[in-house]
């Protein structure tokens, strides 16, 4: 179901309130963080981590481009040395710590202006371009999908307090950044403007992890204008990246990409804190491989199959031949949560991209009968670790799988009373 189009005169002002309140709040945040996140603290003394958390190596990876060295981004020696260098970065850390270069060579070339900037002002920079997402969210949500302020409002306050949207602006994380390409698809899919999705979604060839499963729920729902546009826009930035990086780096980044077990090796990227379906079966099998993989094929199998029933794929649609079904909000949830669950290592704060359920679904007009899910996903996510550290299980894809089986269960009813197809 389509919200109805609000008169231009009353959505204006609507607008406008709801971005001013987002962008007084993003000022907030910003003050927040830099005062007493102690990744944006200034220190004199040698630090415990680095200032700027994940942003450090991103700034590395810039300054290697704008230098002319970008077939080194990969280069573990190269990279290590340049975190490490004191008279570089204006810090000294633990040399046992380092940040791995995960990125593709594209986002490095976009990143590369921010590397010409002394790195303490940068960090402060990139904060402030992170905390931007808030006041863009609140202009899609109510410019792109006619949501009411207060809505839009309450929607991005209660993003500011999910505890994945705040981790990843301490860790100076861009999970903000990709939930606003994700709704900005969602708006332009909701609009019938599916080619355009596709070519926005084409960004995030920047954070691969995010791709595979929503490429697949496309091509299961035959929206082919998506999948080629998607694809086009990803080669086109691949090609243009290649003006300032060279194909080496391409070839050393699938490297990368093929050795992520290696990855989950880096410190602070333990797979015991990961919060996917691979999390939650890797602490029942413990160091047994052959029955992990076992358990993961076959979880992995009930979990496609949850999504095809939540998103209704295979069944007969209504819609006449010269129409195209809409992608309600059931296919959102199914593929956001598929996206998490399935995901080879999806830590905490990658959790933002839940953020997007509460707005798909206040689009269909249901945001009331969700909310009991939307608080089991605030609460997990906020006492995963320790229930972790305490129980030995993740407690967030336990509820994730609960809240995908709820939503593709057999019978065509969403909630008592609300039909499926409303």
């Amino acid at each position: 179901m389509t919200a109805p189009t609000q008169p231009a005169a009353n959505r204006a002002p609507s607008t406008g309130r709801a971005v001013g309140a987002a962008t007084l709040l993003a000022i907030v945040v910003v003050c927040l963080i830099a005062a007493t996140a102690n990744n944006f603290r200034c220190e004199t003394e040698p630090r415990k981590s680095a200032l700027g958390g994940d942003f450090l190596q991103e700034w590395i990876g810039g300054r290697l481009v704008a230098r002319g060295d970008a077939d080194l981004l990969y280069d573990p020696a190269t990279t290590d040395q340049m975190q490490h260098d004191a008279a570089l970065v204006g810090f000294e850390w633990p040399e046992s710590e380092y940040y791995p270069m995960v990125y593709p060579p594209a986002w490095y070339a976009t990143i590369s202006p921010l590397s010409r900037i002394e790195y303490t002002s940068a960090c402060y920079v990139w904060l402030a371009l992170l905390a931007t997402s808030l006041p863009v969210l609140a202009w899609l949500m109510s410019r792109g999908l006619q949501l009411q302020a207060g809505q839009v409002v309450a929607i991005v306050i209660g993003l500011v307090l999910f505890p994945p949207a705040m981790q990843s602006l301490v860790m100076g994380q861009k999970s903000l950044l990709w939930l606003g390409v994700w709704v900005g698809v969602f708006a332009l899919c909701r609009s019938g403007r599916e080619g355009w999705a596709g070519t926005l979604f084409g960004l995030m060839l920047m954070k691969p992890i995010l791709v595979p499963v929503m490429i697949g729920m496309m091509i299961a729902r035959r929206r082919w204008s998506f999948v080629f546009a998607a694809a086009g826009s990803a080669a086109t930035i691949a090609a243009a990246s290649l003006l300032f990086v060279p194909v080496s780096s391409w070839i050393d980044y699938v490297g990368v990409v093929a050795g992520v077990g290696t990855y989950h090796q880096t410190a602070g990227y333990s797979a015991d804190l990961a919060q996917n379906l691979g999390a939650l079966l890797l602490t029942a099998t413990g160091p047994h491989r052959a029955v992990y993989w076992g358990l993961f094929a076959a979880g992995a199998a009930i979990v496609i199959v949850l999504m095809g029933r939540a998103a209704r794929i295979g069944e007969p649609q209504t819609d006449s031949p010269q129409s195209v079904s809409p992608l309600d909000d059931r296919f959102w949830i199914a593929t956001v949560l598929g996206t998490i669950l399935l995901s080879p290592h999806y830590f905490a704060y990658d959790l933002t991209l839940l953020g997007l359920l509460p707005i798909a679904i206040a689009c269909q007009g249901r945001l009331s009968e969700a909310m009991p899910w939307i608080v089991a996903c605030f609460v997990a996510t906020a006492v995963n670790d320790s229930i972790v550290q305490t129980l030995g299980f993740p407690p967030t894809p336990v509820v994730l799988l609960a809240m995908l089986a709820w939503y593709g269960r057999p019978p065509m009813t969403l909630v008592a009373g609300c039909p499926a197809g409303r």
